[in-house]
C-alpha cells in the first residue's frame, strides 16, 4: 500500500446521544437549570450541535463541578469537529468522575481526529479495558493501530471485535485489508531475503492466479516445480515459513472478501473491494465506476475518496482527484497524509507552489512518509532550489538507501550546484542499484510488477529528468 498505510476506512461519527450522561440535577433545582438542560437535550435530538454546546456551556457556569455536563459538552464538541475543545471538556469530566467510561472513549476519538494516533491508541486501549464488550471502542482501537501501520497488533483486535459482531461489514472489510497488508509484508521479506528461493516463483504464480492471469501463473508454477519438485510438502525452512505465512494471509483476506460479497453484494464495502481488485488488473475506468457506486451508498467513508482520487491521478485527471481529496479533508481536516496526495496532484498540474504548500502540511503527519522526502526533492529540483532538494533527498535515502531513483535525483541536484565529486558518487550509486535491479530474478520482477499494481503513492508523475 502507499505511505498512507491505506488510510483505513472510518466509521461514521459515534452518535453522542447513546453516550451522553444525565447530570445528577435534582428536580428541585432552579427553573433556569432545568430550562437549559431540556434545551440542550432537544438540540442534540435535532442534530443542532452548536445550540447544544451553548446550552451546556451555560449549565457549566451554573454547575461547575458536574462531570456529566462536561462529558456531554465534550461529545458534542467532538461531533462538531472541534477535537481540541472536546479534549478539554472530556478530561475535566474524567477528573471530576473517574467512574465515567464515555470520556475515555471520546478522548481517544478526539485524539484520532487530531491525527495524534499514538496517544489515541493508548487511550483506546484503556477504554477497551473499561468496556471490553463494546464493539465500537474495539473498532476504533483497530483503526488507530492501522493508522500507525501496526497491522500485527490490529489483527487480534479485529478478531475479538468480530466474535462480538460477526456480520459487521466494516469489520469484515478491515479483516480483509489487514490480512492483505500482512501478506504483502511477508512477500516483501521473502523476495528480499530469499531471492533465489523456488518459493518466490511459487508465490508469484499464486498472485497472478488470483489476479486472473492463469497462463502467466501456470508458467511461473512450472518454473517453481522444476527448481524443487517436492515444493508442496516443504515447510521447515525460513523461506517456507514466510511463503506459507503469506499464503495464509492471502487466503484469509480472500475468505473475508467472499463472505462480505455473499452477505451484501450491493454494499459499499463490496463495491470497494471490487474497485481494489480492478485496480490490480489495471482496469482503472472500471475501478472508478465501482468507487463511485460505493460513495453513492456510503459517502461518509473517507478511504473511498482517497482511493478514487489516486485512481484519477493514474488516469491523468488531477483536477478531479483534487476534488476528492478536498471532500475528504472537509470531513477529516487533520488527516495530514491526504495533503501528500494533494501535492502529487498539484505536481501533475505543474502547480509547484500549491504542491509545496500541500507537502508542508503533510509533514505534520505523526506517521512517517518516506516518499514525502523524495517528492519534495523532486519538487525542489523543478523549482531550482537545489540545496533544499539535496537535504530532502538525503533524508529519503537514509530510509531507502538502495533506491536508484533517489540517487539519480540527488545526482541531478549535485550537478546543478557544481559539486562534481558528489555528483559522480551519486552517479555510481545510481548505476550500481539500477544494475542490481536489472539482475533480479524473473520471479522477483513478476512479484514486483504485481505489487506495483497496488501502489498509488506516486501515480501520474513523470520520470523524466528534472532540469
Amino acid at each position: 500500500m502507499p505511505i498512507s498505510a491505506f488510510l483505513i476506512p472510518l466509521l461514521a461519527l459515534a452518535s453522542g446521544l447513546g453516550w451522553s450522561q444525565t447530570p445528577p440535577v435534582p428536580e428541585s433545582s432552579s427553573e433556569e437549570i432545568q430550562t437549559h438542560m431540556k434545551a440542550a437535550r432537544a438540540a442534540e435530538q435535532n442534530g443542532d450541535l452548536q445550540t447544544a454546546i451553548g446550552e451546556y456551556r451555560r449549565l457549566i457556569r451554573l454547575l461547575p463541578d458536574v462531570a456529566e455536563i462536561y462529558n456531554n459538552l465534550g461529545i458534542d464538541y467532538y461531533q462538531a469537529h472541534q477535537p481540541e475543545l472536546a479534549l478539554v471538556s472530556l478530561q475535566r469530566a474524567q477528573k471530576l468522575n473517574p467512574n465515567l467510561t464515555s470520556p475515555v472513549l471520546f478522548s481517544g476519538l478526539a485524539l484520532y481526529q487530531l491525527g495524534r494516533y499514538r496517544e489515541a491508541s493508548r487511550v483506546l486501549e484503556e477504554s477497551c479495558k473499561l468496556t471490553p464488550r463494546d464493539v465500537l471502542t474495539r473498532m476504533w482501537l483497530v483503526y488507530t493501530l492501522i493508522a500507525l501501520g501496526d497491522y500485527a497488533n490490529a489483527l487480534p483486535q479485529v478478531n475479538v471485535a468480530l466474535r462480538m459482531d460477526p456480520n459487521n461489514l466494516d469489520l469484515l472489510y478491515v479483516l480483509y485489508r489487514v490480512h492483505l497488508e500482512l501478506g504483502q509484508k511477508d512477500t516483501q521479506k521473502l523476495t528480499t531475503k530469499f531471492s533465489e528461493s523456488p518459493r518466490v516463483w511459487q508465490l508469484a504464480a499464486d498472485q497472478w492466479n488470483l489476479a486472473g492471469d492463469k497462463e502467466r501463473a501456470a508458467s511461473l508454477n512450472k518454473e517453481a516445480q522444476a527448481r524443487l519438485p517436492d515444493l508442496e510438502e516443504r515447510r521447515n525452512t525460513p523461506d517456507d515459513e514466510l511463503f506459507w505465512s503469506a499464503e495464509e494471509h492471502e487466503k484469509a483476506a480472500r475468505d473475508a472478501a467472499e463472505k462480505l460479497a455473499q452477505m451484501a453484494p450491493q454494499s459499499a464495502r463490496s463495491f470497494q473491494i471490487q474497485a481494489e481488485m480492478l485496480t490490480e488488473q489495471l482496469r482503472f475506468e472500471d475501478a472508478v465506476e465501482n468507487y463511485q457506486k460505493a460513495l453513492e451508498l456510503k459517502a461518509d467513508v473517507p478511504e473511498l475518496r482517497v482511493s478514487l482520487g489516486d485512481i484519477l491521478l493514474r488516469l491523468n485527471r488531477p483536477a478531479e482527484a483534487l476534488q476528492q481529496y478536498d471532500l475528504e479533508l472537509e470531513q477529516w481536516p487533520n488527516e495530514w497524509v491526504v495533503y501528500f496526495h494533494k501535492g502529487l496532484a498539484y505536481m501533475q498540474l505543474n502547480e509547484e507552489d500549491q504542491a509545496l504548500r500541500s507537502f508542508m502540511y503533510a509533514r505534520r503527519s505523526e506517521v512517517a512518509i518516506p516518499e514525502l522526502h523524495q517528492q519534495l526533492g523532486r519538487l525542489f529540483l523543478r523549482m531550482h532550489k537545489f540545496g533544499q532538494a539535496i537535504a530532502e533527498l538525503t533524508l529519503f535515502l537514509g530510509t531507502r538507501p538502495f533506491d536508484p531513483v533517489g540517487h539519480y535525483l540527488l545526482m541531478l541536484a549535485y550537478r546543478n550546484t557544481g559539486s562534481r565529486q558528489l555528483m559522480l558518487e551519486q552517479q555510481d550509486l545510481f548505476e550500481k542499484y539500477s544494475s542490481d535491479r536489472k539482475k533480479r530474478t524473473v520471479a522477483q520482477k513478476e512479484l514486483e510488477q504485481f505489487q506495483a499494481r497496488r501502489e498509488v503513492g506516486e501515480v501520474g508523475l513523470d520520470t523524466k529528468e528534472e532540469k
